[in-house]
């Protein structure tokens, strides 16, 4: 139900074979990343970056352990010959579950965050903010 701004999507369709094919970082970590710092990311250059870089560090080490890897070329490699429909449907998943995950108790490793329900209220300030 989160209601992305058409730019947001727009700046993420090139996220997907590691930059449209490059096979750089894989475009499902980028993404997962950009959710991450979406909630978490700071508005105004004084504020903290720390909660959002500690999130995004822990869920790109996740993402690295559970993957294997974080470049698409090898993931792509690997997970287009062994899927059923040679897609990286569990690249995607896994990237989305993962980073749900650090989203909802990342906070428990950054002692920094405010959790969720913190991002929540400060994504209705930045909101009510941008609306003034």
């Amino acid at each position: 139900g989160l209601e992305l701004p058409r730019e947001v999507l727009m700046i993420t369709t090139g996220f997907r074979g590691g930059g449209s094919g490059y096979f750089g970082q894989c475009g499902a970590m980028s993404g997962g990343m950009m959710t991450i710092n979406l909630l978490f990311g700071r508005v105004r250059s004084e504020e903290s970056n720390v909660c959002a870089g500690e999130l995004t560090k822990l869920y790109c080490q996740r993402f690295e352990r559970a993957m294997g890897d974080t470049n698409c070329h090898i993931l792509r490699d690997h997970y287009h010959i062994t899927s059923d429909n040679d897609s990286c449907g569990t690249v995607y998943y896994t990237g989305a579950k993962l980073a749900v995950e650090v989203i909802l108790t990342g906070h428990r490793d950054c002692a920094n965050c405010g959790g969720f329900d913190g991002a929540v209220g400060r994504w209705a300030e930045s909101e009510a903010l941008a609306s003034r």
